[in-house]
């Protein structure tokens, strides 16, 4: 883990602000809120909505790239006051996890899970339904049984009823000590699963928060994310347009947002006719054996996009 903090410090300055000053890039550091549907206000640290020292910026286009953030379930009495671990900080852990819990049968479930079960933790998925339930059952049911060789426990039919925060981590070198009552296919009662770590892997949720989207007139769902047509553009305002995970209906993934983020600037720089719906993204789970996809957006008649993927292939 330290030698990968090592090398993701290293790297940072590429994404920084430093090199977009260096590109050309005026900066603003605040939080941006639509006022308008052609202003946006930088709130600055310590300041208010509406402060006369916040700059106002007037644009003719304007791009969200908002993210997402790891979704975190709010009807389990004790998670969210439980010292949870997400994809955002597992990796900041300094000490193996003797044992781990992992709430979710996805993709970042399952590569933690081999990866931490080949680190020497006791690794148990918790899944409501199958395993990647998005993807193919035939090459899900192959990964899982590669992994329960390695190790890796499953629970099937999971709800869980409650967390218990046994112990708090007093520093870095002492992990938190957790416990999951739950209920699973494989038990007649409830059953608890004491963890030092619990990794919430449940999907993500669109930064769609506190933007004043409704001011500028952008259409979008709490949870999905903001609603575009073909061409990246919000349904609602065509001056707005939008990339990445902030986006409903489409793949989260990284590489996914940079091929957005070139239909943008054609489309908005350019007067391009870029469209989403001719991206052929691939992606990849990261275990062994790999799992591969390749597929394209799917739009309705309007050009709205509605599905993430159409004629999917899988390729294990």
């Amino acid at each position: 883990m330290e030698r990968m903090r090592k090398l993701r410090a290293h790297i940072a300055p590429v994404d920084g602000h430093a090199r977009g000053d260096s590109l050309g890039t005026q900066t603003f550091q605040g939080r941006g809120v639509f006022t308008s549907p052609s202003t946006i206000e930088v709130v600055e640290h310590g300041q208010q909505l509406g402060a006369e020292s916040n700059p106002i910026l007037h644009f003719r286009k304007a791009v969200i790239a908002t993210g997402g953030r790891p979704f975190v379930p709010d009807n389990i009495p004790g998670l969210k006051e439980a010292p949870y671990t997400t994809n955002l900080s597992l990796f900041n852990l300094q000490q193996l996890p003797k044992r781990m819990v992992i709430l979710g049968a996805g993709v970042v479930a399952l590569e933690m899970a081999q990866a931490f079960a080949s680190f020497g933790s006791e690794v148990t998925v918790l899944q409501r339904s199958r395993l990647l339930s998005r993807g193919d059952e035939e090459a899900a049911e192959a990964i899982k049984q590669t992994l329960e060789k390695e190790g890796v426990k499953f629970l099937s039919g999971v709800s869980v009823n409650e967390v218990t925060t046994i112990k708090e981590a007093s520093n870095d070198d002492v992990l938190p000590l957790m416990s999951v009552s739950l209920s699973c296919a494989e038990h007649t009662e409830s059953i608890s699963l004491d963890c030092e770590c619990l990794l919430l892997a449940l999907g993500r949720t669109a930064n769609v928060d506190a933007l004043g989207l409704e001011s500028a007139g952008v259409d979008f769902h709490p949870s999905k994310g903001i609603l575009v047509n073909d061409f990246s553009q919000s349904v609602s305002n065509p001056d707005v347009y939008a990339v990445g995970d902030c986006v409903s209906d489409v793949f989260r993934l990284t590489h996914m947002s940079g091929e957005m983020a070139k239909v943008v600037v054609q489309n908005a720089l350019f007067k391009g006719q870029w469209r989403l719906s001719t991206l052929v993204v691939p992606a990849v789970m990261y275990t062994d054996p790999e799992y591969a996809t390749i597929g394209r957006i799917h739009v309705d008649e309007n050009d709205n996009v509605v599905s993430p993927i159409e004629n999917n292939e899988e390729v294990d």
